[in-house]
């Protein structure tokens, strides 16, 4: 009845609808543990009270919490309540704070977080905090440029399996050497790695040949436009399953370095198994020798839409 539920408190005022479902959990313990989903926008002054049910929830029911709130901070006491403290994935949005960001990491259950960074202003503090051993797939968007987010990568970095990374808009104008040397320095066990934006990353500094050298399991490997040159091809890891490429227009500038690794993928029996190339428009025509190069190694071939594909970052395997 209550798998998915989203509620929206707002100052002293509850709608309707969901006022009812606070009901519901407030006067019918054996609702609770059918809760399994839960959505919280919060905006405005809000109420700390309105939020006490969900310390009713019994622990181990609640799997997935999105927690979105603007001009105001959330409240903390929700990330202590008993369900909350069980949750594997953990979707959160607002101005991030170093306590927040603690509370986040120390839920000794959460497997999946995806955190989306509006903070305006620097904490210079440290985040002196241990992330949960479980926290293996971290999406991460910043809204504006903080450095306070480049310290919560270094922590989380390490221990993750899979990372999903939108940076600021402005990092198409300054790519932020911070973000760069903090994912050289911290990673090194991905399977999984995207980096999503707006644009080509300018001025261009290809990182990305040195990141898949330093996580040698990598399987899934997504590259803005910027952050790559023609010696990726030559660093992919045989463990490569999925390579998704940001580009312009034809003629793709490493169109010989590609040829010549799909090619080793046929020949050598890497483990290549689709490629796709990201742009703003899509024409197949300019594409098409490409497109038989896959054909004839085996590898399964597509274009797309870059913009489409930023709002995959949040949605494919990591944040319901």
């Amino acid at each position: 009845m209550y798998d998915t539920m989203t509620v929206y408190p707002s100052g002293t005022y509850v709608p309707q609808r969901e006022a009812k479902f606070i009901r519901s959990m407030q006067t019918c313990p054996h609702l609770r543990a059918l809760l399994r989903h839960l959505a919280i926008w919060q905006s405005g002054s809000q109420v700390e009270e309105q939020l006490q049910w969900i310390r009713l929830l019994p622990e181990d029911t609640l799997r997935i919490l999105h927690y979105f709130w603007s001009h105001n901070k959330p409240h903390l006491s929700v990330f202590d309540a008993p369900a909350v403290r069980t949750i594997t994935q953990l979707d959160i949005s607002g101005d991030i704070t170093p306590a927040i960001a603690k509370a986040c990491l120390s839920l000794p259950s959460l497997q999946t977080l995806c955190i989306t960074f509006y903070n305006t202003a620097s904490y210079d503090c440290a985040l002196e905090v241990t992330p949960s051993p479980s926290l293996k797939h971290l999406v991460v968007i910043m809204i504006y440029q903080c450095s306070f987010t480049y310290r919560f990568l270094a922590v989380c970095a390490p221990q993750l399996s899979t990372l999903a990374l939108l940076p600021a808009v402005h990092f198409m104008d300054n790519p932020g050497a911070t973000v760069v040397d903090t994912l050289l320095a911290c990673t090194g066990q991905l399977t999984e790695f995207s980096l999503f934006g707006w644009g080509a990353w300018s001025p261009a500094r290809p990182f990305m040949d040195d990141l898949v050298l330093r996580n040698p399991a990598l399987e899934r490997v997504c590259c803005l436009e910027g952050t790559y040159s023609e010696q990726l091809f030559q660093h992919l890891p045989a463990t490569l399953r999925v390579l998704e490429l940001a580009t312009g227009v034809a003629p793709y500038p490493y169109e010989r370095a590609l040829l010549d690794y799909i090619a080793r993928v046929g020949e050598e029996g890497l483990g290549l198994r689709r490629l796709c190339l990201l742009m703003s428009c899509i024409d197949e025509e300019p594409w098409a020798h490409i497109a038989e190069s896959c054909k004839k190694s085996g590898v399964e071939f597509s274009l797309d839409v870059h913009r489409e594909t930023l709002y995959k970052a949040r949605g494919r395997e990591w944040c319901a």
